[in-house]
């Protein structure tokens, strides 16, 4: 190529280079602010843990004691479950809704445990937890799980079907839960998040509130005024689930399946209907629609539980705590120290002890 061709050539690219430069220019200032909010939104989610996999978070709680984790939301609860389930292996699992959280690792000793609660509301959502725990070949040797009056209830799967979340959220889906706590405290969230070294999930972040290495929630602390329990309207809330003659026979079916695959697995299955409040107790014997209530209260079922081959502890009506606000979160859930006592008496009884022969707890 002689020197007078090259000096064309250049000539007559040099133009084009420039147009190019100059839409590459006006592409990049165009998307700039953009960039550096997706950027600010990608490092504020990790931070907060709410991108990363539910893997890792497992992972990263037991790195370190004291660690604790819990989305801004609780449609992802269970994927966390499984995935510390997994990694733990526990020999002790508790599973159920949030009547379950109070239960600890430490009664359960020298037998590893894992409480799997506030994921999971429905005997089909049961069934499920477990299909996916045991999907790698590991199963508990125990499970207790809720085993409460309305869970029998008809309409019980079509009341939690929002709630229930069965696969690990998208990273779009883990982005939009941060982008809604931006949205209503920015300044929180942003303050929050640089001391929160040993907290993942946005309401662990925001709030203190979550799931600690053996899956319980840390005790509230409870206002000591007795009458912080009149106003709490959770006794509307036990009517509603209670609706109904009986046991609805789709949710018989929904337990059997349940009880059938842990079975299969060679699951000892402890169901326990933990104390309620007097204020409770009073509505559901009170009210003529608490069909479902009267019916887990009667021998009839009782000894259909049992036929199951399900170690029943029925402690609705504790006499000892029935009227002790102080011994409450609210109406409807019962304190620590009234989940420690209940754990006693189930380990002491015979059955559960030929299970767990070595367990250090009960009377």
């Amino acid at each position: 190529m002689t020197a007078k061709t090259a000096s064309h050539d250049c000539e007559f690219t040099s133009p084009e280079l420039r147009e190019w430069r100059r839409f590459v220019v006006a592409i990049l200032l165009a998307i700039w602010p953009s960039l550096i909010v997706i950027g600010s939104l990608e490092a504020i989610a990790w931070h907060a843990g709410e991108t990363m996999s539910m893997e890792a978070v497992a992972q990263w709680q037991s790195a370190k004691p004291g660690r604790m984790w819990r989305s801004g939301d609780d449609r992802f609860n269970l994927s966390y479950r499984v995935a510390r389930a997994r990694l733990l292996k526990p020999d002790v699992m508790i599973i159920g809704h949030s009547r379950t959280t109070q239960f600890r690792a430490d009664s359960f000793k020298p037998y590893t445990f894992y409480n799997a609660g506030l994921s999971v509301w429905t005997f089909n959502h049961y069934r499920r937890l477990l299909e996916l725990v045991a999907d790698g070949g590991y199963a508990p040797r125990v499970l207790v799980f809720n085993c409460d009056y309305f869970m029998f209830s008809k309409g019980m799967d079509l009341l939690w079907a929002r709630r229930f979340y069965d696969k690990p959220p998208t990273h779009w889906e883990s982005i939009k839960a941060v982008i809604e706590e931006l949205r209503k405290q920015p300044i929180a969230l942003l303050r929050q998040l640089l001391t929160a070294d040993d907290l993942k999930g946005i309401t662990a972040v925001l709030h203190g509130v979550g799931f600690v290495a053996d899956g319980s929630s840390p005790p509230p602390k409870l206002d000591s005024d007795p009458k912080r329990l009149e106003q709490d309207g959770t006794e509307a809330v036990a009517l509603n689930l209670a609706v109904g003659d009986g046991f609805s026979d789709e949710q018989i079916d929904a337990f059997e399946r349940f009880v059938a695959f842990a079975h299969s697995k060679n699951i000892v299955l402890i169901g326990v209907q933990v104390p309620y409040y007097t204020k409770i107790l009073n509505a559901l014997d009170q009210d003529p629609r608490a069909g479902v209530w009267r019916d887990s209260r009667s021998d009839t079922r009782h000894a259909y539980l049992e036929r199951k081959g399900i170690l029943f502890f029925d402690f609705a009506d504790l006499r000892e705590y029935r009227d002790r606000p102080e011994r409450f979160i609210d109406s409807f859930h019962p304190d620590a120290r009234v989940i420690e006592d209940v754990t006693g008496r189930i380990l002491a009884d015979p059955r559960v002890r030929a299970a767990l022969p070595d367990v250090q707890s009960g009377r």
